[in-house]
């Protein structure tokens, strides 16, 4: 009982905080930095293509068996299902990127980070680092990068390191809000970080809390906090900027976020497991069945989550209910998702495992012995899932 009084207690203080933090930690930063002559442009007519990458394995090879090693498959950068650039030197130690209809990978020499694109160096940087996502604004480059360590998170453009956070690490890649470019924030420090400033909570005040993470949308920065009692109790809370805040204190898990247009659509998952979608506090959406979601987006107010019913079938579940995938058709181990002209595009693994495309119900193969990694509609989906465990 006494430790369910402290958590109470612990649950108060922390909407007492934000409603405190609400103003508190927020700066105004310049990260356009001085440009540096570096000319990767994007693509022509970008918004009007499906972008891919992809490992690319010989023919023969059973990738999906896991029966020949990783660095036998090459990346691969598709438009539209069409092969644009293969790097046949499998030699980077990260998964391809896929930015401005480019496809881009690191490499390590003599303590230096080597950044290609579509196979040709680009830049180059003292230390060994991670790149987690790339972004193209104008003619710069944008890096969200960690320490292979993963002791701190950097910003760099073109290359010059603009801003490092200690005891963070990236809770998204780049998206846009408002126009500007962000990315999310967590570990010792929770928030997001824009052009042009940072909001962002000291994670120590918190230290009640189990997990704590935030995103930004429509300008509003949300969080989602909780701690567990009994395996089930968990605490969300919303908008930073408008206190009093709406604390729920119920057995549910909360999962994520989705902005849905002018609206924030918030996941969770039942006591029984179901998987549910809530408008304004409303519930908009209910699995009906035990439902593992793996990943999710929307388009507008239209949601569309994939993942895994209680028998282990892959199913997809949205307006129209929860139905199983065909047999034989599994998600590609990327687990990317986006809506297109209102249809539902998610890459598959189709069998004897050739890569393919989901396509509002209907299934295309590629016709490559491989995995798409990465999908990304145009200069990228406004409805991409956003925050997730």
């Amino acid at each position: 009982m006494a430790a369910t009084i402290d958590k109470l207690r612990s649950f108060t203080a922390l909407v007492c905080l934000l409603a405190l933090a609400a103003g508190c930690d927020s700066r105004e930063l310049d990260l356009r930095g001085e440009e540096s002559g570096k000319e990767i442009e994007e693509r022509e007519d970008i918004d009007s293509h499906i972008w891919m990458s992809a490992y690319v394995y010989p023919e023969g090879c059973a990738w999906q068996l896991d029966t020949c090693s990783v660095d036998r498959g090459h990346p691969a950068l598709l438009c539209d299902g069409e092969m644009l650039v293969l790097l046949e030197d499998r030699d980077s130690w990260t998964s391809a990127i896929v930015a401005g209809g480019h496809i881009f990978d690191l490499l390590y020499d003599s303590g230096r980070s080597l950044l290609r694109c579509d196979g040709e160096l680009c830049l180059d940087w003292e230390g060994e680092e991670l790149v987690w996502d790339i972004a193209i604004s104008g003619r710069s480059l944008y890096c969200l990068c960690t320490a292979r360590d993963g002791s701190s998170l950097c910003l760099r453009k073109d290359g010059k390191l603009l801003r490092s956070y200690e005891g963070c690490w990236p809770e998204s890649g780049f998206y846009e809000d408002l126009g500007r470019l962000c990315f999310d924030v967590g570990g010792s420090r929770v928030g997001t970080v824009w052009d042009g400033g940072e909001r962002l909570l000291d994670r120590d005040a918190f230290s009640d809390m189990d997990s704590m993470r935030a995103h930004t949308m429509g300008g509003e920065l949300w969080l989602l906090a909780e701690f567990i009692y009994k395996g089930w109790q968990y605490s969300a809370v919303g908008d930073v900027d408008s206190p009093p805040l709406k604390a729920v204190m119920e057995p549910y898990r909360y999962i994520g976020l989705l902005y849905g247009g002018r609206k924030v659509l918030v996941e969770r998952e039942n006591p029984s497991g179901h998987y549910e979608i809530l408008a304004d506090g409303e519930l908009l959406l209910e699995s009906e069945v035990a439902f593992t979601r793996l990943a999710s987006c929307c388009d507008g107010m239209s949601v569309r989550a994939l993942g895994r019913m209680a028998d282990g079938r892959w199913a997809l579940m949205g307006d129209a209910g929860t139905e199983p995938l065909p047999e034989g058709l599994r998600p590609s181990p990327g687990l990317d998702m986006a809506f297109r002209y209102g249809r539902l595009i998610f890459p598959v693994v189709l069998q004897d495992g050739v890569a393919g495309l989901w396509d509002d119900g209907k299934t295309m193969s590629l016709g490559l012995n491989g995995r798409v990694e990465q999908l990304v509609i145009g200069r990228g989906s406004s409805g991409k899932y956003l925050l997730s465990h």
